[in-house]
């Protein structure tokens, strides 16, 4: 399933999602993502969203579901990053407020993300 990192499309991301409807292949993921690093769950669970989604398909959701987007918190690849900084011995102590925060401060930057690239390129 790593090989699909990161997800560029809806196609995509509903196979990541089929796969993680297994319970054995949702504990796989989330150990898989927890070894990313970092010396904060922050700091993880940004690595684990970088190498899971590109900018351009964050941006179509927010982690309630606002403003016409798709809720990231819906979905299974929410549970693994979650676990993720929960199964990581640096950050297993963390709340899961934190990361929550953390994931949707990501997603709204992701737009700007896009835009960044996309003018850097222009240049």
């Amino acid at each position: 399933m790593l090989q699909l990192f990161p997800l560029r499309t809806q196609e995509s991301l509903s196979q990541l999602e089929a796969f993680l409807n297994n319970s054995d292949n949702m504990v796989a993921l989330a150990k898989e993502l927890s070894k990313m690093g970092g010396d904060s769950a922050k700091e993880l669970a940004k690595k684990i969203l970088y190498r899971c989604l590109t900018n351009e398909l964050g941006q179509e959701f927010s982690w309630e579901g606002a403003k016409g987007k798709r809720p990231f918190k819906n979905l299974l690849l929410s549970q693994a990053v979650l676990k993720a900084v929960r199964f990581n011995k640096r950050t297993c102590q963390t709340d899961e407020d934190e990361t929550i925060k953390t994931v949707k401060l990501w997603l709204v930057r992701a737009k700007d993300r896009v835009k960044n690239s996309l003018m850097k390129q222009e240049k």
